[in-house]
């Protein structure tokens, strides 16, 4: 029991070392990305329970320009595609 403790002790400080790892990578990413107020929107709309769609009515921004900028946002690290969906690196 005692040994199992120690592992999810150990897992948990790894998980937080690792994340404010990827936010000091990922913080000159995010500013540059969401300067623009509708990609800061997209940004927080982002992994929701939302559909392009409705995202794009929420936003005023094309479905296309959603597309294309997810598949940036992918290739710059700061989502992933999981399915066919993507969801933020970073929650929170």
């Amino acid at each position: 029991m005692n040994n199992e403790v120690e592992i999810e002790t150990l897992i948990k400080r790894t998980n937080e070392l690792l994340t404010v790892l990827v936010k000091s990578e990922l913080s000159g990413i995010l500013e540059t990305e969401l300067s623009d107020v509708k990609k800061k929107k997209l940004y927080d709309l982002t992994g929701k329970s939302l559909t392009g769609r409705q995202i794009s009515e929420k936003i005023s921004m094309s479905i296309a320009s959603i597309s294309r900028t997810w598949c940036h946002w992918e290739e710059v690290g700061l989502l992933i595609k999981d399915g066919k969906k993507y969801r933020k690196i970073l929650d929170g």
